[in-house]
């Protein structure tokens, strides 16, 4: 007999970690879903052993265990994005188009082939008028319709997105008859960085606008069929000049917002959340005001760029640190109110140095129904990017049952440094997907 087991996996983000900030005028080189693991109901040895054939490469996914797409016609092309839809894989990204940059989706089966039925051939790519560059993008559902969001670019930074159908046609109805919506919140530097969809189809489009010198964390919400914009909010609390959003998520009826924060631009960052109300009111009962700020005890500094919520309420903050020069994965948790919840990791917080890795990049996180937490990356071996990802215990210690002593190392083959782990979902089987971007191509690496 086998038991079924729902959870619900937040993981919204979409910070480009090519180092720790990304391009604020044009690109120089991520989602979140339900999860549902079916799991045999056997004794306590067998369910351990179960567990520990995670964490090695799946080699009836795509071409071994590894799919590369290279999308015909533009070059280079940077995945950021997954998302699953029903029994199909959607990765979503930017590609190179001379002079500039457009819009890049593409459509898998759960076996890694290219879905020929989507698009033009597997793949679509959108140019958005009066934008000559267009990145750092994320993916949502909005019930069999396929959104795509990120920045737009021609003289200045604004927020865009585009709706597909889902055979991935342009679809029209959206802010009818275009298809598209660019929005600038403020007058020139508004940077697009997350995505989140209501259950009741509002649309939520987070980031980072320029204010005077300062850059803050600007939120906006779109009608469902982005005719309209529901309300624009740029918050000016956090007691930094920097404050820097790369994620969403829900937490029941308030939304949080992620990022990290600093005086320095990129020096002595912090962790940084920030919880509003329905209407894009701060929640003055979160943290101390409405935000939390975290520095990481022992790092110079922190970059958070992803986010996710567990189903007691309780608020994970995954990124990078920075340890005496070498950049490393961490992982925070706050208890609901914002407050850190002592009982994680090391008083609050967790920090993993990959072995033999020189450079870890942390760009995603995820959620086993189990509880345990994935954090998928880019780690440096012998001068080569390659895919990784790190597996923590519910109470944030390393679960060392996973892949090589609780992490897991892949270089896809033939592959060389241009390699970056953008994000990571999970399949109804327990199967993992990592994807990313291969020596200027689209891939997904698949883990069972």
């Amino acid at each position: 007999m086998k038991i079924l087991k729902l959870s619900l996996l937040f993981f919204l983000s979409l910070m480009s970690f090519t180092y720790c900030i990304p391009p604020l005028t044009k690109p120089t080189s991520l989602y979140y879903f339900l999860a549902k693991l079916f799991e045999p109901e056997v004794n306590e040895n067998e369910a351990q052993n179960q567990e520990s054939i995670f964490g090695q490469i799946d080699p009836s996914f795509g071409d071994g265990g590894y799919k590369i797409f290279d999308i015909p016609s533009v070059s280079p092309d940077f995945a950021e994005s997954l998302v699953l839809k029903g029994d199909k894989i959607l990765q979503g990204g930017y590609c190179n188009n001379p002079p500039g940059s457009i819009f890049c989706l593409v459509q898998y089966d759960l076996s890694g082939n290219v879905d020929s039925s989507f698009g033009s051939g597997g793949y679509v790519t959108f140019d958005f008028t009066d934008s000559t560059y267009e990145y750092k993008t994320s993916l949502a559902l909005q019930g069999d319709k396929i959104i795509q969001s990120g920045e737009c670019n021609s003289s200045g930074s604004k927020f865009c997105l585009v709706r597909y159908k889902a055979d991935g046609s342009l679809d029209i109805s959206f802010n009818p008859s275009f298809g598209y919506r660019i929005y600038g919140i403020t007058s020139f530097y508004d940077y697009a960085r997350a995505l989140a969809i209501q259950t009741d189809g509002y649309i939520l489009q987070g980031g980072y606008c320029m204010i005077g010198s300062n850059y803050n964390f600007c939120l906006t919400r779109y009608n469902p069929n982005g005719d309209g914009i529901d309300f624009s909010f740029i918050p000016n609390i956090i007691p930094e000049d920097y404050d820097l959003a790369f994620a969403l998520a829900f937490q029941d009826n308030k939304i949080l917002q992620s990022g990290f924060c600093t005086n320095d631009f990129l020096l002595n960052s912090k962790f940084c959340v920030m919880r509003y109300n329905s209407d894009g009111s701060i929640d003055s009962g979160f943290g101390s005001g409405g935000y939390v700020l975290y520095d990481i005890p022992v790092s110079e500094n922190d970059y958070a760029n992803s986010l996710i919520v567990q189903s007691d309420g309780k608020i994970l903050q995954g990124g990078t640190c920075t340890i005496s020069g070498t950049n490393q994965f961490c992982i925070v948790r706050y208890n609901a109110d914002g407050s850190v919840d002592t009982t994680f990791g090391t008083n609050g917080y967790m920090i993993f140095d990959i072995p033999d890795s020189s450079a870890d990049q942390a760009s995603a996180i995820a959620l086993q129904t189990n509880g345990k937490i994935l954090q998928g990356g880019t780690c440096k071996i012998s001068g080569i990017n390659q895919f990784c990802i790190v597996r923590y215990n519910a109470n944030g210690s390393i679960d060392s049952t996973f892949g090589t002593n609780g992490y897991f190392i892949y270089q896809v083959p033939g592959t060389t440094s241009n390699t970056l782990g953008r994000s990571i979902v999970i399949q109804s089987d327990g199967k993992i997907l990592l994807g990313g971007t291969c020596d200027n191509k689209f891939c997904i690496v698949r883990i069972q």
